[in-house]
């Protein structure tokens, strides 16, 4: 059934603004927290297997949606680690679970040699609606499924490491960070991750000229269909099945902006605009 609360479908709501806008939703959560009980379900049952499926990189990445505190989660993280080295993304959760045997100074230097940042959403999302439709689940699988997932993300904690307090950067950390963002915003390809990560880096005054193009496009894919998304029902299933069915958003952002008669940013479009603070990185 869908969402029946309130609650329900306002998170629903802001889970799909977010997506487009680039709000890091529930960031280091301990415990699965969509809402939804059949979603939390059919992640307790997926993460349940990971343990016996360790060469199941979707189950993996599950198993952390709902534990990040315990021995278990950190040899998950471990585990991940080894089977994707070049992930910057698996060495990022070093910086939200314990007990993984990795500093933050050691896993950004690991996260500044990835090739990828991949949290693996579009395949945990994919799982978790076979396993509600399992269940006998109908109503609105894919965005219910993408929430549960999109729950578990741990990369708040990457940011909340390498945002500046105050007027200055974390000193110790900052050329590290630095470094470790570029590749998060060029490899990343969710859009809140992306947006956090141009947060970082315009407030570490190390945004360049290629990336700073990157958010420009994403922000007038964006402008464009935030509009005509928003509290339109049959656009907003749309966009959930085609983010699950998808491993790159922002190619999926651009699809849906096209599809409502967008082309090509101008190139006098200008974004942000000149007066535009520096917003630090959006964490619940």
């Amino acid at each position: 059934m869908r969402h029946a609360s309130g609650v329900g479908a306002r998170r629903a709501r802001h889970a799909l603004r977010a997506a487009c806008a680039g709000i890091a939703l529930a960031a280091g959560i301990a415990a699965a927290a969509s809402g939804d009980t059949d979603a939390d379900a059919a992640v307790a049952r997926l993460a349940a297997r990971a343990a016996q499926q360790p060469d199941d990189l979707a189950l993996q990445w599950i198993a952390l949606i709902g534990d990040r505190d315990s021995s278990s989660a950190a040899r998950t993280v471990m585990r991940l680690q080894r089977r994707e080295p070049r992930n910057a993304a698996a060495w990022a959760l070093s910086l939200a679970v314990p007990g993984t045997g990795t500093d933050e100074r050691t896993a950004l230097s690991h996260m500044a040699r990835g090739t990828v940042y991949d949290e693996h959403q579009g395949t945990a999302a994919r799982a978790i609606a076979a396993e509600l439709r399992a269940a006998g689940v109908v109503d609105d699988v894919n965005r219910r499924a993408w929430l549960a997932a999109d729950s578990g993300s741990l990369a708040g904690h990457l940011f909340a490491t390498c945002a500046p307090r105050g007027a200055e950067p974390r000193g110790s950390l900052r050329t590290a960070c630095t470094a470790a963002m570029h590749v998060v915003f060029r490899r990343s390809t969710d859009l809140s991750t992306i947006a956090n990560a141009q947060r970082v880096l315009r407030a570490l005054h190390a945004l360049d000229g290629r990336e700073h193009e990157r958010a420009r496009r994403i922000a007038w894919w964006r402008d464009t269909t935030d509009r005509r998304i928003d509290y339109d029902d049959a656009l907003e299933r749309a966009w959930f099945d085609a983010l699950v069915a998808s491993d790159d958003a922002p190619a999926t952002l651009e699809a849906f902006a096209r599809r409502f008669g967008a082309s090509d940013p101008p190139p006098d479009w200008r974004w942000p605009p000149p007066d535009a603070p520096v917003d630090p990185p959006v964490i619940h």
